[in-house]
């Protein structure tokens, strides 16, 4: 890993921990801090770690995706989370956002069954996906380029 990617690197992590741990606390995704991710992700871009066509796929991704359950269940997923996709589909790109959303929706998966078997329900109960998005961010981040080959290693090998 380069130092210009390490740098990267720790300034995207530093700002998804902030987000997660206020979304943890608050259930709020503040926009001056995806507002911040947003006017950092020009580095990546610059410095050729992604493509702008890669990160208008990504941001399309992950906008589209999360607007999308919003849709269909109202209210299950706050505009917060939408926009903190979109953004992170601008970082990583198509198949850094598909691995972001996989790592996402797993260890939010678990975190939801781990509360059920402790409180016997999870109803009435709200759950953060922010600190699960930054989770899966971060990992994808640190996949960098080899996310295209584990997206192909799950979606098209037997």
């Amino acid at each position: 890993m380069e130092f210009s990617d390490m740098v990267l690197g720790l300034l995207f992590s530093a700002l998804l921990v902030l987000l997660a741990l206020l979304d943890c606390r608050y259930l709020l995704i503040y926009d001056k801090l995806v507002l911040a991710l947003l006017v950092l992700g020009i580095l990546p871009l610059l410095l050729g770690r992604i493509s702008w066509e890669d990160a208008c796929r990504g941001a399309v991704l992950g906008g589209g995706f999360l607007g999308g359950l919003r849709l269909m269940v109202p209210g299950g997923m706050g505009w917060g989370d939408i926009k903190l996709a979109v953004v992170l589909g601008s970082w990583l790109g198509l198949a850094g956002m598909a691995v972001c959303f996989y790592v996402a929706f797993i260890s939010g998966g678990l975190y939801g069954f781990w509360v059920w078997l402790r409180r016997g329900t999870v109803k009435h109960i709200l759950i953060p996906f922010g600190p699960f998005l930054a989770l899966g961010a971060v990992v994808a981040f640190v996949a960098g380029s080899s996310c295209a080959g584990l997206l192909e290693a799950w979606l098209w090998n037997p």
